[in-house]
């Protein structure tokens, strides 16, 4: 086999290889959680997502699922708060943080 051949050949193999790579344990536990979020199994995905978390503190993605998995505003708003910081250009997470800021907002005045 000459060198060009395999150089080609080794390309095409290093190519292969980067999707598997990219298949971290965060990635192929976050699939799960997602799987679990659209079959609306809220305790398995939020166990799920805590995992990611665990084991990818940048898996953002996980921070805003746990938000819109919270039982409560407060809670929410910890993991938008954490979500924007890793995304602050996605305008969803601002509205999100936003939505749950005014939930809290109501709920305090409507204790006065």
């Amino acid at each position: 086999m000459n060198m060009r051949r395999l150089m080609s050949i080794a390309a095409v193999l290093f190519a292969l290889a980067i999707p598997l790579a990219a298949q971290t344990p965060a990635k192929e536990l976050l699939k799960k959680a997602k799987a679990a979020f659209d079959d609306e199994d809220r305790d398995l995905a939020r166990e799920l997502y805590l995992q990611v978390i665990d084991l990818d503190a940048e898996e953002s993605d996980a921070y805003y699922r746990l938000g819109l998995l919270a039982d409560n505003p407060e809670d929410a708003i910890d993991w938008f708060k954490q979500y924007v910081d890793l995304e602050p250009d996605d305008a969803w997470g601002w509205l999100a943080l936003g939505d749950k800021f005014l939930k809290v907002k109501k709920s305090l005045e409507a204790r006065d």
